[in-house]
């Protein structure tokens, strides 16, 4: 997704990781439901199941590893900086120019206009209906994938209908 360049990362690869380490401290908001798998270990129950210490460990370590990624996306190490004193120097209309050259959807669409002859081959019937086939045949795979939660529920309603009968 194009964005304005800024001194760090941007906005929405910020708002991922916040989001991301928001989902896995929600966790600790319902710790005493008695459905989450950490209540044997913090109730410390007696038969205490290695399952329940895997799933623990496992949701420390993702905590830990999302806070990491987010502390290193914060101090973005691999965005380079910008020399200042360079562009001190210049004048209005060239910090402009370089505005325009700048501009992520003219190079872009620079780039498509001279790969759209590979994309799309002009005078081949057989090819172009081949690029329409595919490209049907993944939309359709879309659409059939956000279908599949509705399906899975007729499927297990169907199932607990057929055990009770």
């Amino acid at each position: 997704m194009p964005t304005a360049q800024t001194r760090g990362h941007g906005l929405t690869i910020l708002t991922f990781w916040c989001i991301a380490v928001l989902i896995e401290l929600f966790t600790l908001i319902s710790y005493r439901s008695p459905l989450w798998f950490f209540q044997p270990i913090i109730r410390q129950q007696s038969p205490i199941e290695e399952i329940h210490l895997v799933r623990f460990g496992y949701w420390i370590f993702r905590l830990i590893a999302t806070i990491f990624v987010f502390g290193i996306g914060l101090r973005a190490p691999g965005v380079p900086r910008r020399r200042y004193a360079i562009m001190l120097n210049r004048s209005h209309s060239q910090t402009e120019e370089d505005k325009l050259k700048e501009n992520v959807w003219i190079k872009f669409f620079q780039h498509f206009k001279s790969l759209a002859p590979f994309i799309w081959p002009t005078g081949h019937w057989g090819l172009q209906l081949n690029i329409i086939i595919c490209i049907s045949i993944i939309l359709v795979g879309r659409l059939l994938s956000l279908e599949v939660p509705r399906y899975t529920k007729l499927i297990s309603k169907f199932n607990l209908r057929m055990i009770f009968v």
